[in-house]
């Protein structure tokens, strides 16, 4: 099944990073990004694969299809949706998966992903309270990437 899965985010990679002719647009972008961010909860089944499935597959995916799009709506409306994930209702792997992605967003996009900031911050916040350290450990990640492209502290603003 993994592999199987491996194959089918492989192929949508592909798909969105040698897309020259266009025929992904922001409605196909969203027609994937809402089942793929649903999927984090149904994948946490996958067990011991779980965390190498998100860091060698999906966080490659979310990149390609943010990079492919380049459009600051549908970024903070699928960064929120994997935000959303965060919340103490689901798995401490769920949650820190979630921030993981968002944390490879931030690396690979650079200074361009600042636009979601303002809806980043509060649930940033939040993980850095989690009870689960790995959660909170992704978290200061975030805020340490985030200070570092923006030159300042934004320790006021997670208050």
């Amino acid at each position: 099944m993994r592999k199987l899965l491996d194959k089918v985010c492989e192929n949508i990679t592909l798909n969105f990073r040698h897309d020259t002719g266009a025929f992904i647009q922001g409605d196909i972008f969203e027609l994937l990004a809402e089942p793929l961010v649903a999927e984090l909860v149904t994948l946490h089944s996958l067990g011991e694969h779980f965390v190498p499935f998100i860091d060698d597959t999906v966080k490659p995916l979310v990149f390609e299809m943010n990079e492919r799009i380049n459009n600051e709506s549908l970024w903070i409306k699928l960064n929120t949706a994997l935000l959303l994930k965060t919340r103490p209702e689901y798995p401490p792997a769920v949650r820190q998966a979630a921030l993981k992605i968002v944390e490879h967003m931030f690396t690979k996009l650079g200074e361009r992903y600042l636009v979601v900031l303002n809806e980043t911050l509060p649930f940033v916040s939040e993980s850095l309270e989690d009870e689960n350290p790995e959660v909170e450990n992704v978290a200061k990640q975030i805020v340490k990437k985030i200070e570092a492209m923006t030159g300042e502290s934004i320790q006021d603003y997670l208050k």
